[in-house]
Parts: C-alpha cells; structure tokens; sequence
C-alpha cells in the first residue's frame, strides 16, 4: 500500500539509526562551517534531507 505512511517492513531501530546518523552529519557539517562554503544554502540541503528520508522510509516510495 503506497499512503504515505512509515514503512513496516524496515525495523524501528533501522529507521531511528539511519535519521540519527543524517542528523550527526547535518551537526557536523555545520560545526565546521562547510555548509556556508561555495555557496550551499543550508535551508534547501535540510530539505533535500528530509525528501531523502521521506522518500526512503514511508510508502509513497
């Protein structure tokens, strides 16, 4: 079924490690100011971010 809910197939730890490890990079890349370089606006990277997820975890996929 293609609803737009979370996936069931993927197990819960799955899914909270994969957005864990997303966000730790997301705090990284912005501790060390790379996301300011050459440009990149941070607002539409977190929002390719959250697509990126979205698109992998719920049943629209």
């Amino acid at each position: 079924m293609k609803n737009g809910t979370l996936r069931t197939d993927y197990p819960e730890e799955v899914i909270f490690s994969a957005t864990l490890h997303l966000m730790l990079a997301v705090v990284t890349r912005y501790a060390v100011g790379l996301v300011y370089d050459a440009g990149v606006k941070a607002e539409q990277e977190l929002l390719l971010q959250k697509r990126m997820l979205l698109r992998e975890f719920t049943t629209t996929a």
